[in-house]
């Protein structure tokens, strides 16, 4: 059925979720988001309500820097992190684990609303128990990593923007010279037809995606 996934029980089951904290950009939006907004979001292939239950941060969407914390309302062109709440059962996960189950489309008033990815999940077993990420392990990988030592962990992170940049302009190249197009939500790479008179949205949702990928 739809919104339905497959997983490993013993390894990692499938679990409800209950909330889930996010990264979103704010494509279009007449008015004003506030708490207590409840849009139908897109994640995989479910299709539910969900309420903007809080507006944690509001961060700069080149430099992803903190601009303010909980801000009264988010509008158009804005990039916040925010926390979810479904109003129906829906199975999502972490997009750092889990890319494709991780990153979701807000809708509403027959168009996309905003785009994000998932940073953190709160869910529920089949005994009703709550289960939360595992945000304490990665803390400590965090702390590993800078006791590597600011040198070497300056070096690394230039070698990444380096490869990160070459890549995203040798993809940008062969997109735009093979006429292909990215789905948003899968990722995968369509053929424009004459008939796609929506190509400069999903340009434009495809540059903001990447933007959350690179901040994330």
């Amino acid at each position: 059925k739809r919104g339905y996934i497959c997983s490993d029980p013993k390894r990692d089951p499938a679990m409800e979720v209950v909330e889930f904290t996010a990264q979103i950009i704010i494509l279009n939006h007449p008015g004003q988001i506030k708490r207590g907004y409840s849009p139908m979001v897109d994640v995989h292939t479910a299709h539910v309500a969900c309420t903007f239950e809080d507006l944690l941060l509001k961060v700069d969407r080149k430099t992803g820097k903190v601009k303010e914390k909980n801000p009264d309302y988010l509008t158009a062109g804005d990039a916040a992190v925010v926390k979810l709440v479904p109003t129906r059962p829906i199975s999502a996960e972490k997009y750092a684990d889990y890319p494709s189950l991780g990153r979701f489309a807000v809708r509403d008033m027959k168009m996309t609303v905003a785009v994000g990815v998932i940073r953190s999940v709160v869910k529920k077993n089949a005994d009703g128990q709550i289960v939360k990420s595992k945000e304490k392990k990665e803390k400590k990988e965090k702390k590993e990593r800078k006791s590597k030592g600011p040198v070497q962990l300056s070096k690394y992170m230039r070698k990444k923007s380096r490869d990160s940049s070459s890549s995203s302009s040798s993809d940008d190249d062969s997109d735009s010279s093979g006429g292909y197009v990215r789905n948003v939500l899968t990722g995968r790479k369509m053929k424009k037809s004459s008939s796609d008179v929506n190509s400069s949205e999903m340009e434009q949702r495809e540059k903001y995606l990447a933007w959350l990928n690179a901040a994330y």
